[in-house]
């Protein structure tokens, strides 16, 4: 082996490496990092510890700063934008006032066996029935509304 096989498996790892971005699966970034250690464990080999170390420094040092980089410059792109979520996700839905419906009539959608669907005011909402089994199209009334449950019985 000689020196010329460091800076080929170097330019080779961080080819396959940047090939990974549009290529996605794993296989070329693992080839590209095993190329990237070889070229260490080629320098150690040839040049002793001291040049190993500051090629292994430059090669993680080169990697913090190029994806630093690409995170910022990526969403920009064409392809960026096409793959990168731009609203805020995990915020939570506006919450109705279930509240507001206590005592409120209306008809079931769905069977309700307990738990079904049934409207109010032209709305639909998920309801538990008090433990009675209620046939769709049947008139409701809300007895109680606990958290997120709106639970009815037959009017």
């Amino acid at each position: 082996m000689t020196w010329e096989w460091i800076p080929i498996l170097v330019v080779v790892g961080a080819a396959l490496i940047w090939f990974e971005i549009f290529v996605p699966g794993m296989i070329l970034a693992a080839s590209g990092t095993l190329c990237l250690v070889a070229s260490v464990i080629l320098t150690f080999k040839l040049y002793g510890p001291l040049l190993g170390i500051a090629l292994l420094a430059f090669e993680i040092l080169a990697f913090i700063v190029i994806a630093s980089r690409w995170v910022a410059w990526f969403p920009k792109t064409k392809m960026g934008r096409e793959v990168v979520l731009h609203t805020a996700s995990g915020t939570a839905a506006q919450v109705d006032n279930k509240e507001a419906l206590l005592q409120q009539t209306g008809v079931t959608v769905s069977i309700c066996r307990p738990s079904g669907i049934a409207e109010f005011a032209k709305q639909r909402y998920d309801v538990i029935s008090e433990g009675a089994f209620l046939a769709a199209g049947q008139t409701v009334k809300v007895v109680a509304v606990e958290g997120n449950k709106i639970i009815v019985r037959a009017a």
